[in-house]
């Protein structure tokens, strides 16, 4: 059944509506130079003495009605609450105005007092609705009904009512979940958000129950993965329709290698095992047992012993798991001395907040690869870089950014295209 409460709202309790903004120059006129506009209309002022005391009287009397006559007509009478300024309240003003939302969902109503000379200031007032139910803090809650509310917000003697319009949850067309899919790392948490749209695609508000049939989730969405991988099916429900989600809860990938040692100088036939060090997204250490060691030059074995050949020269020593690299250096005791280093990869296009591993390398005078003069540092414009390559887009905007990479006086910088 619709309701309708219109009738009931109390005339009184109606104020003029003001719009939000500067209305100086409306409430000058009306309330603080009104007496002064009809003082000069009424008699003239020669040498700062006026010539009529009756024009002086009219004139105050006029001024005295006409306030007197607009607060009992249409503005409540002024209350003995002040504003932050100390001026008289003489006007609320509610917002949002005549506002629409679904059967159970929510909106958000604020007032604010208005003084003689036309300022604003935000006020807390108590709150009432006809239909429904409101907060102290002016969140309005709708039935399960559609229909129709008045909302009062009293501030000391002055008071505002605007309305609300209930409609049907039928109105609703498109009820989704933001994101419809996705992957979360085990133990971590993603907030989801529950739109609705009506046929227009307008987006209402609404306050839907939750639920995911592993993991937990809050009544605001906030779901929170378990400690293994699995998926998760998360529900929302409001009224007669329903939306879900599905979450992939993975295990926790690494996001950067460092060998150590970084960098060494070998002699013919002679040995070096290196140590991969694995990190997550957030800079945990991991123990991953699937590295696979691989080497520019000579030998290395499966657990990362590296055996520099009869004819020594420079070489890589990478350490990979997954789509991550680590890289160290082997430098001969007869090698030749590097000129310049390149970055890799050279080319690179990467979405906001992602993260990418590069290598630096360095070359002589025959572009043979040769070892690093000293250990490879970073710099980096639009994103951070840490000391092991790994880049990591800001996530302000889409852009260019550049990555920057040190060893002893030579250097090597790199354009990178960051997307949404």
């Amino acid at each position: 059944m619709i309701k309708n409460d219109k009738e009931n709202l109390d005339k009184n309790e109606r104020v003029q509506d003001i719009k939000p903004g500067d209305p100086s120059e409306e409430q000058k006129k009306f309330y603080r130079t009104i007496a002064d506009i009809y003082i000069k209309g009424a008699c003239k002022n020669k040498g700062g003495v006026f010539k009529s005391n009756r024009a002086i009287f009219f004139a105050l009397a006029l001024a005295f009605f006409i306030l007197a006559a607009n607060a009992g007509c249409t503005q409540p009478e002024i209350d003995s609450g002040r504003n932050t300024i100390g001026n008289p309240t003489v006007a609320l003003v509610i917002e949002p105005k005549d506002a629409r939302v679904i059967t159970g969902s929510y909106k958000q109503f604020a007032a604010n007092a208005v003084d003689l000379e036309g300022k604003y200031t935000k006020v807390k007032p108590s709150w009432s609705a006809t239909y429904g139910r409101i907060t102290a803090d002016g969140e309005y809650v709708a039935p399960e009904e559609p229909g129709y509310s008045v909302i009062t917000a009293k501030f000391g003697t002055v008071a505002a009512s605007t309305q609300i319009y209930i409609d049907s949850s039928k109105e609703i067309k498109n009820f989704f979940i933001i994101p419809e899919s996705g992957e979360i790392e085990v133990g971590r948490s993603i907030q989801l958000v529950c739109r609705a749209q009506n046929a227009g695609g307008d987006f209402m508000q609404v306050l839907p129950s939750w639920d995911s049939d592993v993991g937990n989730i809050t009544n605001t969405g906030y779901f929170s993965a378990p400690g293994s991988p699995t998926t998760a099916k998360i529900t929302a429900r409001f009224g007669r329709l329903e939306a879900y989600s599905n979450i992939t809860v993975i295990s926790v990938r690494p996001r950067s290698i460092s060998i150590t040692p970084n960098q060494v100088t070998l002699a013919a036939g002679e040995s070096q095992k290196f140590y991969p060090i694995v990190y997550d997204g957030y800079g945990n250490v991991m123990s991953p047992k699937n590295i696979i060691w691989s080497t520019t030059y000579g030998k290395i074995s499966s657990d990362g012993v590296y055996t520099c050949p009869d004819t020594p020269a420079a070489a890589q020593v990478i350490a990979r798991i997954e789509n991550v690299h680590g890289f160290a250096y082997v430098n001969s005791s007869s090698g030749s001395t590097a000129v310049r280093i390149d970055i890799s990869p050279a080319n690179a296009v990467l979405r906001i907040g992602e993260s990418r591993q590069f290598a630096v390398s360095a070359y002589d005078v025959n572009d043979n690869l040769v070892a690093l003069p000293a250990a490879a540092t970073w710099s980096a414009v639009n994103g951070t870089v840490n000391s092991n390559g790994v880049f990591t887009a800001y996530p302000a905007s889409a852009g260019l950014a550049t990555l920057k990479a040190f060893s002893g006086t030579l250097s090597k910088e790199i354009t990178l295209l960051i997307t949404e």
